[in-house]
């Protein structure tokens, strides 16, 4: 058995590392077309994330969010529901978290802990309204988490200007800043690298060791993908459903309280640079691979990160790196659609249960 999921981790990695490098070769072909100066603008870009103890840890606390956001994505992926809330499940979980932190006079660590939950749990409960419908009246949950987006993005934004907003803000709508007792340990200073990502990268192995070597695992992952075979045997496909988008919003949620603890220090309005969608191409990358998650959210960011320092330090502005970006999207679809096609084509009878899963 651990022959058999060391070789699908390893072809999920050979995939992801395809797509990866063909994206990374279009932009420096682009950049090497751009610049007057190519050699320098691609060492820039593909070395200035690492270059320095400030740079490292920069480049891995940029990439902690997408760690939870990609985990919270693969997750409802391989148990059958398509999440695509996550943004909003962070932005309240971010809230949540933070109204705890600075309403709660808690000493020590407790006040971290606390407000964790706070945030996982303000997740889950977003996610429960479209998980809840999908399983129990068939609604669409595509429609329902990309519309609850705007919701809780906007219903935040109210907080900051009404219930959480700073007394002493001039203009721009922020929360209070974190007490010292509420942030999280910071490493590898002066950079912003901060306890987040271990617990990030932790939480993934958690995760894979819950769907891969439990039953409860085991019965998550059959209901979604044959719920008739999984009804036939006994189990209850919609409370899977439900359960899968319930841990899902808790992982989103909990990915906003952490960035707000170990990061920004303070809730500000618009926060999130698109971290929830992200997370959508950092899971469709590794075929929901959960070991291979905190691996896709760190290249994910070393390109942001070359792009700043190539910006930087050469004659090419930053906006070259949506081409990386573009291309990512458009192989990482492509080869979805075509994992799926073949899927589909593929008689049920022959289709086995694998340990890892793919997309």
């Amino acid at each position: 058995m651990t022959g058999r999921v060391a070789r699908l981790v390893a072809s999920d990695a050979v995939g992801a590392l395809i797509v990866v490098l063909a994206a990374v070769a279009i932009g420096v072909a682009v950049v090497a077309l751009l610049s007057d100066e190519p050699a320098a603008a691609v060492d820039a870009m593909l070395t200035g994330p690492f270059d320095g103890r400030y740079q490292i840890g920069s480049t891995l606390a940029r990439a902690t969010p997408f760690i939870f956001t990609g985990a919270a994505l693969a997750l409802s992926f391989r148990v059958g529901v398509f999440n695509l809330g996550a943004e909003g499940q962070l932005y309240l979980g971010a809230a949540a978290g933070t109204a705890v932190a600075i309403r709660i006079d808690l000493a020590g660590p407790l006040t971290i802990v606390l407000a964790t939950v706070a945030g996982a749990l303000a997740g889950a409960a977003w996610a429960a309204i479209p998980g809840a419908l999908r399983a129990y009246a068939g609604a669409n949950e595509i429609v329902m988490t990309l519309m609850l987006n705007f919701v809780a993005i906007l219903f935040v934004g109210w907080l900051l200007s009404g219930p959480l907003a700073d007394p002493a803000r001039v203009g721009f709508p922020q929360s209070e800043s974190i007490p010292d007792d509420g942030r999280l340990p910071r490493l590898l200073e002066p950079s912003n690298l901060h306890l987040g990502f271990v617990i990030a990268c932790v939480g993934c192995l958690v995760l894979h060791v819950a769907l891969t070597r439990t039953s409860w695992g085991l019965g998550l992952r059959l209901s979604g993908e044959n719920a008739e075979f999984a009804t036939y045997v006994g189990l209850r496909p919609e409370r899977s459903m439900l359960v899968g988008m319930l841990c899902s919003g808790a992982a989103a949620g909990m990915g906003g309280i952490v960035h707000i603890l170990g990061d920004q220090l303070r809730l500000l309005d618009g926060f999130s640079a698109s971290y929830g969608f992200i997370g959508i191409l950092i899971a469709l990358l590794v075929r929901n691979n959960l070991l291979l998650v905190p691996v896709a959210a760190v290249f994910y960011s070393w390109v942001i990160s070359g792009a700043q320092v190539m910006e930087e330090t050469t004659d090419v502005p930053r906006e070259v790196v949506s081409v990386v970006q573009g291309v990512l999207f458009l192989l990482v679809t492509a080869t979805a659609v075509t994992t799926y096609l073949r899927r589909r084509s593929t008689p049920q009878s022959a289709q086995t249960l694998d340990p890892v899963g793919a997309a």
